[in-house]
């Protein structure tokens, strides 16, 4: 009978200089945000945040984990200029890619807002899409032609041509971002349930209840 391994309950992340710091003397923290599973390791997206401010510390990474020998090795994913992703949050997985939204500091008009294609054999980006100022990309969804992404500042969603990794949805004025509507309440105020009229009956008219006979326990709810 095979053995079945188990995973760690605890692995060590990256941190200080492996976390390639803006500041040296400031490196941030190794925060994982999402996973996902493929090619039997945990892919675990890094914020690299500074821990007092939570601005960006650093690139964004990713952490390729192998959830039985504890191995972890950390993608980069700031570029040449160490800040086209900082602060990545989702991250997908589709046809052996990776794909992972990148927030930057959530004000929309800083570096590090994009989405990006990440091959887990080269460890290395391979197509990415900084976003258009106001944005600040947040969930991601992969389909067989797009790659939908939210907007974490408004109700919205854009989308990624999947071949040619260029602006569809959200890209200009002809080719707008698709509003989300915002989820209607279950129920309006007012609207309540109320028992009808008779149905209600002060507790002085109610018939005292009749005691169980002898040897038998009074039912409960």
């Amino acid at each position: 009978m095979p053995v079945r391994l188990r995973p760690l309950e605890h692995i060590a992340l990256p941190s200080g200089a492996l976390l390639d710091p803006y500041d040296a003397s400031k490196p941030g923290e190794a925060r994982p945000l999402y996973t996902t599973q493929l090619g039997g390791r945990v892919y675990a997206s890094l914020g690299n945040l500074n821990p007092s401010t939570f601005a960006p510390a650093g690139p964004g990474f990713l952490a390729s984990i192998d959830p039985i020998t504890g191995q972890v090795e950390a993608i980069n994913l700031g570029g040449t200029s160490r800040h086209q992703c900082t602060n990545p949050g989702v991250v997908r997985q589709d046809s052996q890619k990776l794909y992972v939204a990148c927030a930057g500091d959530f004000s929309g008009t800083t570096p590090g807002r994009g989405v990006f294609e990440v091959d887990p054999a080269t460890k290395a980006v391979t197509r990415g899409l900084v976003t258009g100022t106001g944005y600040v990309p947040s969930g991601v969804a992969v389909t067989a032609t797009k790659i939908w992404v939210g907007d974490n500042a408004k109700p919205q969603l854009i989308s990624i041509d999947r071949t040619t990794f260029a602006a569809a949805d959200g890209a200009d004025a002809a080719h707008p971002p698709i509003p989300v509507p915002p989820p209607k309440p279950a129920c309006s105020p007012g609207s309540m349930l109320r028992p009808a009229p008779q149905e209600v009956r002060s507790q002085s008219a109610r018939s005292p209840p009749s005691s169980p006979p002898p040897g038998t326990a009074a039912s409960r709810w």
